[in-house]
């Protein structure tokens, strides 16, 4: 187990010692980070981005005893954070927990829309949403399934 994996997993006891309210873990998306993290090491061997990311969490966790009090550090914590999270939603197809769901009720709202517009009955919005909550629950799922949820 490397030194990274072990400072990871005991990520949570480490935020409470360093004293960080919930208010800082919220605003510096730390419960993110372990999450990232992990995922960047899963994939480091094919992907050389993610190799060059895990470096730069390395950085960021050595970050953590001192967390970055001026508006420009923690723009700058943030955009490191957000590069790594692009980099898994785009290269690896990795997506956030209810993304699909999210996507798929506007779609079957705007489907529902149409069906008002066609038909007259308003009733048609509810069954938008309805079939588009369902399609995008399936879809979280099977993302869940192929391990595939940050």
């Amino acid at each position: 187990m490397s030194d990274k994996t072990m400072r990871v997993q005991s990520f949570e006891s480490a935020t409470d010692s360093l004293g960080l309210t919930k208010r800082q873990v919220k605003r510096y998306s730390l419960d993110l980070l372990p999450r990232i993290i992990a995922r960047l090491e899963e994939n480091a061997p094919e992907c050389e981005t993610c190799r060059q990311l895990a470096q730069d969490s390395d950085y960021m966790l050595s970050l953590l005893p001192q967390i970055p009090n001026s508006r420009a550090e923690r723009r700058t914590f943030k955009r490191r954070l957000k590069k790594m999270e692009n980099h898994l939603l785009k290269a690896h197809r990795i997506v956030r927990e209810g993304y699909y769901l999210a996507i798929c009720a506007g779609i079957g709202a705007s489907f529902g829309a149409a069906l008002i517009a066609a038909t007259d009955n308003p009733g048609f919005v509810g069954v938008g949403v309805a079939l588009g909550v369902g399609i995008g629950a399936t879809l979280d799922k099977k993302a869940r399934d192929e391990s595939r949820v940050l």
